[in-house]
Formats: C-alpha cells, structure tokens, sequence
C-alpha cells in the first residue's frame, strides 16, 4: 500500500483512463468533422434504408468506425450507450448524435473555436473543480514539505522535451515520488485536465506542475 498526496495510505495503483464524461467524446467527434468537413449524416444513412434514424450496433460502431475518430473501446461503448433507443434497445438514434454533430456547422458555429476546445478543454462541475483543486493543495503541500523537485522525474521521460508523456509515464513518476493520488476519481480528473492534444494518451506535465506550484489560478 503506498501513501497519497495527502500522506495518508492509498490503495489507489492507476490505470489507463478514457474520456468518457458528457460532452468530451462529442466535443472531439466535433472538432474532427470541422477540421475534415465531413457531414456524419452521410455514414450512417446506407444503414437506414427505412430513413427511421436509428441503425443497429453494429452498424453504428462501424460508422463511426469509419470516421477514424481515434476512439477507444470504452469511449465507444459509451456513446453507444447514450444514444441507444428507449423504446428498442437494439437500436441506435443515430439522428440524435448527428443533430448533436452537426451543430458545429450552424451559422453560430466557429469551427476553429470548436476544434481548439476539443484539444485544451474538458468540462468540469464546480464539484469536480472544488476536488482538484484541493487535491493539487495537497500535492503542492507534500512537494514543498519534502523538497521535492517535480519536473525532473517527468522530464526524464520527455526525450523530445515536448512537455508531454503518456499516461503509464505519468503514473510511474507519481508512484516513483510518493505522490499517487487519494482515489480514481481524482486521478481521472486529473487525466482530463492535462491530456489537451485532443487524446487521452498524452499528459501535459508541464501544466501539471505548474498548477501544483499555483493550484489557485487552474481554473481561471
């Protein structure tokens, strides 16, 4: 059992965290159709032949397949799950996704806004807010208190000094220094605040340690 930021004992041992939060798998399916021009609608149409606005499974998973959206399996089990028809399980509404997508190409829509936000941005509650910034609180406590030097343990993994690493890096730097999180959650809000390349592979630890030297002025 290895201790958390706030020196407390913690059974938390990380895993691989995927983007599975209302809005943020839309959000980068969003900014990937702005960025090529693609109209989704058009994917999902040879599988509805009766024009009802649903499809199988199957053929949703496929469509989206077919946009090469980079998505994992979870991430697609969830939007699968989002948009399955209440009335027939079996079934997809694909239209309701679509009429989601396709707002990216309304007159109000900036299409570069979108595809920025996608790559910096998730969304957080005030709750989700409230509970990181206590968490980096008590990093930053532990960092200052153990004299710790933050950036060198990351750094040693950034051979292209890009000030990204992936996220097994990442755990292993936490676990290396004593500093894992307290539970999942606040690994995975972490995960979600610095993975801004628009995928959940790549850490941006140089924000990371930037915040915990000044967790007050994360969220601006």
């Amino acid at each position: 059992m290895r201790s958390c930021a706030t020196g407390h004992p913690s059974n938390y041992q990380g895993k691989h965290q995927n983007l599975i939060y209302q809005q943020d798998i839309e959000r980068r399916v969003q900014a990937a159709l702005a960025k090529d021009g693609i109209r989704v609608s058009e994917f999902f149409i040879d599988f509805d032949k009766l024009r009802k606005g649903t499809v199988g499974e199957a053929a949703f998973k496929t469509c989206l397949g077919t946009l090469k959206l980079n998505l994992s399996a979870d991430e697609l089990s969830e939007l699968t799950e989002r948009y399955r028809n209440e009335k027939n399980r079996d079934l997809i509404d694909y239209r309701r996704l679509v009429t989601v997508l396709q707002q990216v190409f309304s007159d109000e829509a900036n299409p570069s806004q979108i595809i920025q936000s996608s790559q910096t941005q998730a969304v957080f509650s005030d709750e989700e807010r409230a509970k990181m910034t206590e968490a980096m609180q008590q990093l930053k406590t532990q960092v200052v208190s153990r004299r710790i030097l933050l950036k060198p343990g990351f750094q040693d993994f950034d051979r292209s000094r890009c000030q990204h690493i992936t996220q097994p890096q990442f755990l292993r730097v936490l676990k290396n220094l004593t500093l894992m999180p307290p539970s999942e959650e606040v690994f995975d809000l972490m995960v979600r605040k610095y993975c801004d390349r628009g995928n959940m592979k790549e850490i941006n630890y140089f924000k990371f340690c930037k915040d915990v030297d000044r967790p007050e002025d994360m969220f601006p």
